[in-house]
């Protein structure tokens, strides 16, 4: 994770890398989870970055919502690796 304040704005990245499929798989399960509407007080988009790698850019007005939707997306990615474990048994 990085976090950086931008013109005013915070910004944290969260950086997933593995297997291509299995980070492609991962990407897929946060597409629904990106993007905000305006009235929330952070936004986030994930991207596919190269070969094995996505990352989700979260940004937000100030740290409280930047490190509450960075703990969301980091649960998420723990239930998303939870499921996969689940459907390989």
């Amino acid at each position: 994770m990085r976090v950086d304040d931008a013109n005013g704005r915070f910004r944290a990245v969260l950086e997933v890398e593995g297997d291509p499929d299995r980070v492609e798989w991962i990407y897929r399960a946060f597409l629904p989870e990106t993007g905000a509407a305006p009235r929330y007080r952070s936004r986030a988009v994930a991207r596919l970055a190269g070969e094995g790698k996505m990352l989700v850019e979260i940004i937000s007005g100030d740290v409280s919502s930047l490190r509450a939707a960075f703990n969301t997306f980091a649960r998420l990615l723990e239930a998303v690796l939870s499921a996969e474990r689940v459907e390989d048994v």
